[in-house]
C-alpha cells in the first residue's frame, strides 16, 4: 500500500472478548486509502492471536507488540509511525459504522481542518447497532458544519472527551507537540489529549453525526486501586503546562474555562473513588483549587449556579463539601455489622452509641426491614453511618470501598446465624 491518507490507532490490552467485533467494522471502512495500527499492550489473553489473524488476512492492518507500559505510551507508539495526512482512534472494545473515515476526512479536507469531532452512540452489549442511542454529546448550540476555532467560542471545550470520535490532522499534532501522557494504566489519558488539540486547532469542524459505537457496558465502575487515584491531576497539570505563561495569547483566551472543567472533573473523580481514598485526593484538590483562586482565575461567568455554590463550599468550608460527597473525614477503623432478621434496632442504636469518632459504622442488614429503615434516617444525622447493598453471600462484600485502616466484622444479636462464620474473622488491612 502507497502512503495512507488516514491512520486508525487502535490500542489494545486484553479484549478478546471484543477485539474481533471492532476490527470487522474497521475492515469494512468505505474509505480506501487507510490502514489500522493495532498498539498490543503486552496483552495475555488471546487478543495477540486475533491481531495477528487480521494482519495475516488484510494488508491493511498492522500489529506493534510492545510490554504493558499505559494507554499513554501505547498511543505515541502509534502516533510516531504515522505517515498519513489524517489520524483517527478507535478503541478496541468500540466500533464504527462503515463510512466514519469517509466522512470525516470530507469534511477535514473540505475545510482544511485541524480536527473533526463527531457525536457517538452507545452502545449496550447484546443490543442491536442500529438501535443505539445518539449521543448528542456536542449539544445543538454549536456552530456545526463551519470551520471556526476554540477561542472563537469555547463551548466545544465542555464536551466529553471522546477522542475516538474525530479526526486529527496528523501535521498539526506533530507541529504543537500533542502527544498523550504516559501514567500508567488507561486513566483520564484522553483529557489533556483531548484539551491540547481543541485549543491550539485553528480549525475545528463539528458535525452532528455519529459514527462510532462507544460500549458503555463497564463504564460506571469506581476506582479501586491507587494507580488511578491521581492521574486526572497529572492531566490537568499538562494542559496548564500547554497553555504557557500567564502572558500568553493561549493562557488568556483560555486558563478560566479551564479552572471550571477541571473542576468538574475532579469532583467527578472524587466521587467515583474507592472511600479509602477519598481524603488523599480531596487534600490535593483542595489546594489546586486555592492556588487557582490565589491567581484570579475562579471567574463566576464560567460556572454555573451549582457549580459555583460547589466552589464556594470547597474553598470557605471543606470539611462540609467532603462530608456530603464522601462522609466524615478522620476515619481510621471501618465495623462492618451485619444484621440478621433477628437483630433488633436498639441493638445497632447501642452499636453507635458505643463507636468512636474515628470510626465509620458499614451496616448490612438483608431482609431486616427495622434496622434498614433506622440505617437510612441515620445516614442523614451521622455521616458515620451507612447502609451497605444487598449482595450474593457475604464473601462478595467490597472491602475497598471501606475507609478505615482496619476493618471488624460484628453481629448485633446472637441472632444472626447467617453470619457468624463471617463475623468470627476479623480483617486488617494495611494502606498500599
Amino acid at each position: 500500500m502507497d502512503k495512507p491518507s488516514v491512520t486508525v490507532l487502535v490500542p489494545v490490552y486484553n479484549v478478546e472478548k471484543y477485539l474481533e467485533h471492532c476490527l470487522n467494522s474497521l475492515a469494512a471502512q468505505t474509505y480506501d486509502n487507510i490502514c489500522f495500527v493495532c498498539i498490543n499492550d503486552g496483552s495475555t489473553d488471546s487478543s495477540s492471536e486475533i491481531l495477528a489473524e487480521y494482519a495475516r488476512a488484510d494488508s491493511r492492518f498492522k500489529v506493534i507488540s510492545k510490554e504493558n507500559s499505559g494507554y499513554g505510551a501505547s498511543m505515541n507508539v502509534g502516533l510516531d509511525i504515522c505517515e498519513s495526512d489524517y489520524v483517527g482512534i478507535v478503541e478496541p472494545d468500540d466500533f464504527a459504522d462503515p463510512h466514519m473515515f469517509e466522512n470525516l476526512v470530507g469534511l477535514a479536507e473540505a475545510a482544511g481542518a485541524d480536527v473533526v469531532k463527531s457525536n457517538y452512540y452507545e452502545h449496550h452489549t447484546g443490543d442491536r447497532s442500529r438501535d443505539d442511542k445518539l449521543v448528542e454529546n456536542l449539544g445543538s448550540r454549536l456552530p456545526f458544519g463551519e470551520p471556526y476555532s476554540a477561542a472563537e467560542d469555547n463551548r466545544v471545550l465542555w464536551s466529553a472527551a471522546s477522542i475516538w470520535s474525530g479526526l486529527y490532522r496528523r501535521a498539526f499534532l506533530e507541529e504543537e507537540g500533542i502527544r498523550f501522557l504516559e501514567t500508567p494504566g488507561a486513566s483520564f489519558q484522553d483529557t489533556s489529549f483531548n484539551l491540547k488539540t481543541l485549543m491550539a486547532a485553528k480549525k475545528i469542524v463539528l458535525t452532528s453525526e455519529g459514527y462510532l459505537h462507544y460500549r458503555t457496558d463497564n463504564s460506571g465502575s469506581s476506582v479501586k486501586s491507587p494507580s488511578k487515584v491521581f492521574p486526572i491531576c497529572e492531566e490537568y497539570a499538562e494542559v496548564w503546562r500547554f497553555l504557557g505563561s500567564e502572558k500568553s495569547r493561549r493562557y488568556a483566551a483560555f486558563a478560566p474555562a479551564i479552572a471550571n472543567i477541571q473542576f468538574k472533573g475532579y469532583c467527578w473523580n472524587q466521587w467515583r473513588l474507592a472511600r479509602r481514598y477519598c481524603e488523599q485526593f480531596f487534600d490535593r484538590f483542595l489546594s489546586e483549587f486555592q492556588r487557582l483562586q490565589d491567581k484570579g482565575l475562579l471567574y463566576k461567568a464560567y460556572w454555573s449556579d451549582y457549580d459555583w455554590n460547589d466552589l464556594t463550599q470547597l474553598l470557605d468550608n471543606p470539611d462540609a463539601f467532603f462530608a456530603r460527597v464522601c462522609g466524615l473525614r478522620g476515619i481510621k477503623k471501618t465495623v462492618i455489622v451485619f444484621a440478621g432478621e433477628g437483630s433488633s434496632a436498639d441493638g445497632l442504636r447501642r452499636c453507635i452509641a458505643a463507636a468512636g469518632d474515628d470510626e465509620e459504622l458499614a451496616v448490612y442488614a438483608p431482609k431486616n426491614d427495622e434496622v434498614t429503615e433506622l440505617v437510612r434516617q441515620l445516614e442523614r444525622e451521622d455521616l458515620r453511618v451507612r447502609l451497605l447493598p444487598e449482595m450474593e453471600g457475604c464473601g462478595s462484600m467490597e472491602l475497598s470501598s471501606m475507609r478505615g485502616d482496619s476493618i471488624r466484622a460484628i453481629a448485633l444479636e446472637e441472632e444472626s446465624r447467617g453470619v457468624r462464620g463471617v463475623v468470627s474473622r476479623v480483617f486488617r488491612r494495611n494502606r498500599g
